[in-house]
């Protein structure tokens, strides 16, 4: 290991961060617009922050969190999801079918999901899906 220690020159060292650099500089990055990502993208892309935030708080507790209501017949007419994370909670989305609209059923899955939020004490947050 001291031999080849020995033989590392700051010069070569600085060469190849040199031309490193020059690379880095040289690639080209596109940004373009994706309508329509499917839901393995998005799964990827959540997976991925999750995988950052995990190492940048050390916590490791964030999970997915969701309210359905459902009719007589057992078939999903609204739902809220979201996602919970040490100490915060977002609610991301919510839909209701047209049928059950201004019955307060919007209200009461807020209300539930702010409910459930204090009780695991996280702050809950509305998102601008709303």
């Amino acid at each position: 290991m001291n031999d080849i220690a020995a033989r590392l020159k700051v010069q070569d060292v600085t060469n190849k961060v040199a031309i490193l650099t020059s690379w880095m500089l040289a690639m080209t990055l596109q940004i373009e617009p994706r309508h329509g990502l499917s839901p393995n993208e998005l799964d990827a892309i959540e997976d991925r922050l999750y995988d950052h935030n995990s190492r940048a708080t050390g916590r490791h507790d964030g999970r997915g969190l969701g309210f359905v209501i459902r009719d007589n017949a057992e078939q999903i007419v609204s739902v809220a999801a979201g996602y919970t994370w040490p100490g915060f909670s977002e609610l991301q989305q919510m839909w209701i079918d047209e049928a059950y609209r201004g019955r307060g059923y919007a209200l009461a899955r807020i209300s539930a999901f702010v409910e459930e939020l204090c009780s695991q004490r996280r702050s809950p947050a509305l998102g601008s899906e709303l």
